[in-house]
C-alpha cells in the first residue's frame, strides 16, 4: 500500500500486490477506499502478531485464488 500526496491536497492511494512468483500489480483506489485500506494496513504493521497471521494465512489464501 502506498499513499502519495497530491499537489492540491489529499492523497493518491495505490495498492501493490505481489505474488509468489515475484510479479507485482499496482491498482489505484478511490480516496475513500484507499484511506480505509491504508489505515488497516498501518494497524497490521503496528501489530507483529497480526502481521504474522496476515503473511502466514491471508497471503497464502490470496495466492491460491490468484492461481485459479
Amino acid at each position: 500500500m502506498r499513499r502519495e500526496p497530491l499537489e492540491g491536497g489529499g492523497y493518491r492511494y495505490v495498492t501493490v500486490l505481489l505474488d509468489a512468483a515475484g510479479r507485482t500489480r499496482e491498482t489505484e483506489l478511490t480516496a475513500a477506499e484507499g484511506e480505509q485500506l491504508y489505515k488497516t494496513w498501518e494497524l497490521i504493521k503496528a501489530n507483529p502478531l497480526l502481521e504474522k497471521v496476515y503473511r502466514g494465512i491471508v497471503m497464502q489464501l490470496l495466492d491460491k485464488l490468484d492461481r485459479k
